[in-house]
């Protein structure tokens, strides 16, 4: 045995026996409880957490007569103050009492949380902090809702309290450990008010929410979106999620291609982040060039979307684009001279990601990164983007390789879009913070945004890199001295549209943009860099002035319990799998196959579905990618897909005008169009040898666009004695 080993061994054990109240911070497991010692006045006081059994609390009881009884899984914990107040006479196992209070050995407990073995929502969001001990929030997966569970509009507990739903909210189980967007297990966050009880005051829900802002203006589907701005999880600020100001700090500004984003003074920014003791910004604050907000202003109305930093002068410190205001004033404001603003959880910029990178791509920069920094690997949605934009897979595995042996050779980044608050960046350009280092070199970038699953989501813009004519040259200063971690769009010029919108559908208000600018990639990228597009305006547009609608509450509650929506979102899933399926097994058009093309303008549609509540078109010949309790949502659509046929000794291309929406039913006939102004009709069959034969010879063409109808999977053939019969489905 070595020297000493024994004496080691028994001086742990000695250690392990020690009483572990040492210092302030020190944690002590005992009987399933955690108690934090810490001292006051040379005193040592404890600070415990019991862990409850939730099935020990009372549960809800549905009242309504159309609703099912709420999942199993559902947790209920009281979060009233009086609970609180009661629980903390409970006997600890293991604690006296002390001066009425429990206690733990000679540590009396001075607070006390009570958990359910999770997390949970303790006000970090606006509708916490207006409803108080009024609150109540149930988890619901979203695959309980698709399996028959309902949704109550309204329930009562067991002692007679009366908890009313206003506010639905669709989050991701990150729990689940999955990183892929599609396949994270969707959860239904919703929101209850108690409105009534033996001992509470009766509170009209719907009322009470119309003091903040005018829903009953808005259409069903706007009301019942717009409430879940008040949910939007907060970041803790000065000791505080929600951050009160006059409202005279707040000015309305116009519309000029903003796209949802507004400008804030550095000098309130900063406040809002925080500061020393001296006053001096924090190295948080003084980093920070743009927030992610929610505004509640009961006089104004309801904003959403991101400030960015700016030099303001004078006047009102937060400007605010029309853009930005989701629900309009309240007619019976409750305090109309305050204004609540709540800066989003991931709502500050940079990113800590992208302010490591920054001081990798800074030759000058001597700080360090921490050790298991690493850049992310670009995603496969990404990769197929750039495929389908004409860079070779071989080049962009070689700069990859390169970049995670180098991070100094990283050359893109997720960065969050933000408008000009110098207003001097030229219309179809913009402004990468952080990167003037490289120099003249960088005259375009690629940019995206995600999700990103049309061949036409990949864009390239032009980057300023000199000082602008019309810019002011300490303006042009400024912005070189910001941090890398932001995309400053310019704004257009009149009549125009603005960038952000031609960028798969993107905003300013809290999207990010994908950026590469590496040689070696961009110079195999085959995409135009973007100009100047029109705004088409409706000929005859009328603008009209919706009436408030008194039911309103009762039809937003009714649309948030509505299954069909969680339907849409898992449908989703579905879609975007198909999408990504049909490019991978396309190897020369990737995103630009048709199937591909057709699934991925289908997700787009169910995006905005909550929006408009349209029908998704989809060709039915793609029905089969998506589960048969999706199909009610859909409805058939034609495409521009080719074939030939000879017609009379000449050889004409074919368009489906019309596709069958049974293949396998048999009389079922595609309605076809010529070139040549004839119109024929033919069985799936016929239909399926003339697409096959115009694949063969668009690839003997080089014709790599829209020459596939069918997929692969969905075509089978069957031998008789006298034929070969092709077969769809």
């Amino acid at each position: 045995m070595p020297r000493n080993s024994g004496k080691k061994a028994a001086g742990r054990s000695a250690k392990r026996t020690k009483t572990a109240v040492k210092k302030r911070g020190t944690k002590v497991k005992r009987d399933r409880h955690t108690v934090a010692i810490k001292k006051v006045k040379g005193r040592k006081h404890a600070v415990a957490t019991k862990k409850v059994n939730t099935h020990k609390l009372p549960s809800p009881t549905i009242t309504s007569s159309d609703s099912r009884k709420l999942a199993s899984q559902t947790k209920f914990v009281p979060q009233s103050t009086a609970f609180v107040k009661k629980i903390t006479g409970v006997q600890l196992p293991g604690c006296e009492h002390m001066e009425g209070r429990p206690s733990f050995g000679h540590h009396r407990i001075v607070t006390m949380r009570v958990s359910s073995g999770e997390e949970l929502n303790t006000g970090d969001n606006f509708l916490s902090y207006l409803t108080g001990y009024r609150r109540h929030v149930v988890t619901m997966g979203a695959d309980e809702i698709l399996k028959g569970t309902r949704v109550p509009l309204k329930y009562e507990d067991e002692m007679g309290r009366v908890y009313q739903l206003i506010s639905s909210k669709e989050c991701e189980d990150n729990s689940a450990g999955s990183t892929l967007w599609s396949a994270k297990k969707k959860l239904l966050e919703l929101f209850y008010m108690l409105s009534s009880g033996p001992h509470d005051e009766t509170v009209d829900p719907g009322d009470y929410l119309s003091c903040f802002g005018n829903f009953a203006k808005l259409e069903t589907r706007k009301a019942a979106s717009r409430l879940e701005l008040f949910q939007s999880p907060g970041r803790l600020l000065n000791d505080q999620y929600i951050l009160k100001f006059n409202k005279n700090n707040f000015l309305d500004i116009k519309e000029s291609g903003h796209e949802g984003c507004g400008f804030i003074d550095e000098e309130m920014l900063q406040d809002i982040i925080g500061r020393k003791k001296d006053g001096e910004p924090t190295k948080m604050a003084a980093s920070t060039l743009c927030i992610q907000v929610r505004v509640y202003i009961p006089s104004k109305g309801i904003y959403k979307g991101m400030l960015m930093r700016k030099r303001i002068l004078q006047g009102p410190r937060v400007q605010l684009p029309s853009s930005m205001k989701k629900v309009e004033a309240s007619t019976n404001p409750i305090d109309p001279k305050m204004a609540y603003v709540l800066v989003n959880k991931a709502g500050v910029d940079p990113s800590s990601n992208n302010q490591y990178l920054g001081i990798i791509l800074d030759p000058q920069n001597k700080t360090k990164v921490p050790k298991d920094f690493k850049i992310k690997p670009l995603s496969n949605m990404i990769r197929r983007l750039l495929y389908s934009s004409g860079v070779p897979k071989i080049v962009l595995e070689k700069y990859e390789r390169s970049a995670t042996r180098d991070m100094r050779k990283t050359a893109h980044a997720f960065v969050r879009g933000v408008a000009d608050p110098t207003e001097s960046i030229p219309p179809n350009y913009v402004f990468i913070t952080g990167l003037s280092g490289i120099g003249a070199e960088l005259k375009k970038v690629f940019i995206t945004r995600s999700p990103c699953i049309l061949a036409t989501d990949a864009c390239v813009i032009k980057v300023v890199t000199s000082k602008p004519k019309h810019m002011r040259k300490d303006d042009f200063e400024w912005l070189n001295s910001l941090p890398f971690g932001i995309v400053i769009f310019g704004f257009p010029k009149n009549g125009m549209k603005p960038l952000p919108p031609m960028i798969a559908n993107g905003d300013l208000d809290g999207d990010r943009y994908f950026l590469l600018w590496e040689n070696s990639v961009m110079s195999h990228v085959n995409v135009k860099p973007l100009s100047d597009e029109p705004i088409l305006k409706t000929a005859g547009a009328k603008t009209s002035t919706r009436k408030e609608d008194p039911d309103w509450f009762i039809k937003a509650q009714t649309f948030m319990a509505d299954p069909s929506n969680t339907e849409i979102s898992a449908m989703m899933g579905q879609l975007f799998n198909a999408s990504a399926k049909a490019a991978d097994d396309d190897r020369i058009q990737f995103l630009s196959n048709p199937s591909a093309t057709a699934l991925g303008k289908a997700f787009n549609q169910a995006l905005d579905n909550k929006k408009h509540g349209n029908k998704i078109a989809l060709p039915s010949y793609l029905w089969h990618t998506i589960g048969k309790r999706f199909h009610k949502h859909l409805t058939n659509v034609g495409d521009d897909i080719i074939f030939r046929k000879e017609i009379a000794g000449r050889w004409y291309n074919g368009r489906v005008l019309e596709y069958p929406i049974e293949p396998n039913q048999k009389g079922t006939l595609a309605k076809v169009l010529y070139e040549n102004g004839d119109k024929d009709e033919m069985c799936v069959e016929e239909l399926a040898t003339h697409v096959k034969f115009y694949e063969k010879w668009a690839r003997s063409q080089k014709q790599s666009r829209s020459f596939k109808l069918w997929d692969e999977s969905n075509i089978s053939f069957e031998q008789s004695d006298d034929r070969t019969q092709i077969k769809i489905g």
